[in-house]
């Protein structure tokens, strides 16, 4: 558990869980990347504007 919370500090952009699955990522993965990143972009705007 230490351990993975000691990388989730390092790599703390939720993104890059997707780049190390699969030596080529599938297309449904994309998909998901995609939409992930969408939302997080909407959440940091809310953020901002509070």
């Amino acid at each position: 558990m230490e351990q993975a919370e000691e990388l989730m500090k390092k790599y703390n952009d939720p993104l890059h869980m997707f780049e190390y699955a699969y030596a080529e990522m599938p297309p449904y993965l994309k998909e998901q990347r995609e939409e992930l990143k969408r939302e997080l972009a909407e959440m940091h705007k809310e953020e901002d504007h509070g």
